[in-house]
């Protein structure tokens, strides 16, 4: 997913009456939102986009699993599967979780290629 300009998640309207648009930074965070929280391909999954059925990445499968080591290796490497796939113009970082009720949050901190500026996003599982 090269970068330039492109539609921002979520989804919004941008006063015009058309779907709200980014650049920069703002488009790279909704990019990360866009393939982490898509649900791809898997040996037990058809992944969510008809289209593109291999489009995303498998987090959705952590949703129940225990917070432990364990799911946070898993995550890790989820999340870096998904980067190099399709987020080729960014450098994977790692990956930190912790457990908000029902939910499991993920920071994922990654680097724009050229930059060793780290930067983090928030994931809602």
């Amino acid at each position: 997913m090269p970068t330039g300009i492109g539609l921002l998640l979520p989804f919004k309207r941008n006063g015009k009456g058309d779907f709200a648009t980014g650049s920069g930074d703002e488009l790279i965070r909704s990019q990360i939102r866009l393939v982490l929280g898509c649900r791809g391909d898997s040996q037990v999954t058809v992944g969510e986009l008809p289209w593109r059925t291999s489009f995303g990445s498998e987090l959705d499968s952590l949703r129940h699993l225990p917070l432990d080591s364990t799911t946070i290796g898993i995550a890790d490497s989820k999340v870096r599967d998904a980067f190099k796939r399709w987020l080729g113009h960014l450098l994977y970082v790692n990956v930190s979780a912790r457990r908000d009720g029902e939910r499991l949050l993920l920071f994922v901190s990654y680097r724009k290629r050229n930059s060793p500026e780290t930067f983090t996003e928030r994931i809602t599982i």
